[in-house]
């Protein structure tokens, strides 16, 4: 299957998975949403150009960024789960945005690496990012930039992809 086909797949899966989630989706200046296909509790890390922290710890930024769906940190575990950051529109600070996942804690048995993509929605030119967790690394250690981009309203995104490993389609394609 083609690039544009297995692109069109995930696509299609972060879309399912955010309706179900209930997180707000529309009408914002910045979203990521983080996907992967295990129990395992990924989160989403969004540090702001205040230098603000957004994840689970803190919700809710002071600059209007919110992380309104957080999956598979407690007992209610799936294997479709989705992560979602947002600033509605209009509210996100110009400056540096920094998006980065973490292996928080593994929940399957095996503790394999684990693929993920993060989709970035900058006033509404979507750019992806595909990667893997290290196996068995949790923590801050596990860290992963997904990107790194300065906001300026309406404007689009230049993803910081010198820094991560490309994945063959296959390993992906396996992965999902």
């Amino acid at each position: 299957s083609s690039m544009e086909e297995r692109r069109a797949d995930i696509d299609a899966e972060i879309r399912q998975r955010r309706l179900k989630a209930g997180g707000r989706f529309q009408n914002g200046s910045i979203r990521a949403s983080l996907i992967w296909h295990t129990y395992d509790d990924l989160d989403l890390h969004v540090v702001t150009p205040d230098g603000e922290h957004i994840f689970y710890a803190a919700k809710q930024s002071r600059c209007g960024g919110e992380l309104d769906v957080d999956r598979n940190a407690g007992g209610d575990r799936t294997r479709e789960p989705i992560e979602n950051i947002r600033w509605a529109k209009g509210t996100a600070k110009p400056g540096k945005y920094r998006v980065y996942v973490q292996n928080y804690g593994y929940h399957e048995t095996v503790h394999n690496a684990i693929p993920f993509a993060v989709e970035l929605d900058i006033d509404g030119k979507i750019t992806r990012f595909e990667g893997k967790t290290s196996a068995g690394i949790t923590g801050p250690a596990s860290n992963i930039d997904a990107f790194e981009f300065d906001y300026t309203a309406e404007q689009s995104v230049s993803a910081n992809a010198d820094d991560h490993v490309s994945y063959t389609d296959e390993v992906i394609l396996a992965a999902w």
